[in-house]
């Protein structure tokens, strides 16, 4: 399959998305019901309103991600869309897997317990209660249901917000060499090429970091817990998208023009450089330096 048909392929794409959103718009009443009606079941169900809930929903929607590559890298259909040939994803034994999801799980676990979460819609006298425990189990969730068009937006929006604030600490724990060394190194640390476990492996000060981060990014603008659900699977998705080690021709990277996101191949070259496409998804601010660099370098 040549160049052009992968072109077709991702303008295919778009009329798609756009179609989507599209049939969204005309469609937004009977998603707005939808979600009415599923809100006010899963809002008062126990599992949902457990202080652990999205902790939970972050290792299980992992977990279940990991197997994508794993049968990518092991089927050898998609080996041409390697970025580097020698990129392989080892199968973890099962000790190891069980001690990487207690390394993961036991500080945000521990920031679930010690941590009272207050959401958009959610009153002070609702807390009142909450407020007198030190060890917190149970959300306290609002009883309304979030507007679909804000869910969306506020998806986006905080995507937008996380990717901007990361770049700066990324670039931080890249350009001071104590902060490299004692933090970040290990996420560099990658002899067998780049694959998708190395997304989680991240010194716990980077990865209470990036959970808190992306906490904020959320509750600045007022997500309602449901936006909060959904921003994990499409969240994750991406994250480990960009250190599959793969350059698929139909990646979100090449559907978005104009170069806006930077996808797998950008984020690729930072792991194997280091100087360069510190944003995790989008590329404005990583354009604004190369430029600047390439501007300085000349005059000099």
């Amino acid at each position: 399959m040549g160049a052009n048909f992968w072109q077709t392929t991702v303008w295919f794409l778009r009329m798609l998305c756009l179609t989507g959103m599209v049939l969204f718009l005309l469609n937004v009443d009977i998603l707005q019901k939808q979600v009415d009606e599923l809100w006010e079941v899963v809002h008062q169900h126990w599992f949902y309103r457990l202080a652990y809930f999205e902790t939970i929903c972050v290792v299980v929607y992992y977990t279940l991600f990991l197997w994508i590559p794993f049968a990518i890298d092991y089927s050898h259909v998609f080996d041409r869309f390697k970025l580097e040939p020698k990129d392989t994803v080892p199968m973890p034994s099962v000790p190891q897997f069980i001690m990487e999801a207690i390394v993961y799980v036991l500080p945000l676990a521990t920031l679930d317990t010690m941590m009272l979460k207050k959401y958009a819609g959610v009153t002070e006298e609702d807390l009142v209660d909450v407020r007198k425990n030190w060890i917190q189990t149970e959300r306290i969730l609002p009883k309304s249901s979030p507007d679909v068009r804000m869910v969306v937006f506020h998806l986006v929006l905080s995507l937008i917000i996380y990717d901007f604030l990361i770049f700066f600490q990324h670039y931080c724990l890249h350009k001071n060499r104590w902060l490299y060394d004692n933090i970040h190194s290990c996420h560099h640390n990658h002899h067998k090429g780049l694959h998708i476990r190395i997304t989680n492996n991240l010194n716990i000060v980077e990865r209470v970091s990036i959970v808190l981060t992306a906490n904020f990014a959320l509750k600045v603008i007022g997500s309602h817990p449901f936006t909060r659900t959904l921003f994990i699977p499409f969240f994750v998705s991406l994250l480990s998208e960009s250190h599959m080690g793969y350059d698929f021709p139909w990646s979100y990277d090449k559907i978005i023009p104009l170069g806006i996101m930077g996808g797998a191949k950008a984020h690729h070259a930072h792991h194997f450089s280091g100087t360069k496409n510190f944003q995790p998804f989008f590329t404005y601010i990583d354009n604004v330096i190369m430029k600047r660099t390439m501007k300085t370098e000349h005059i000099n």
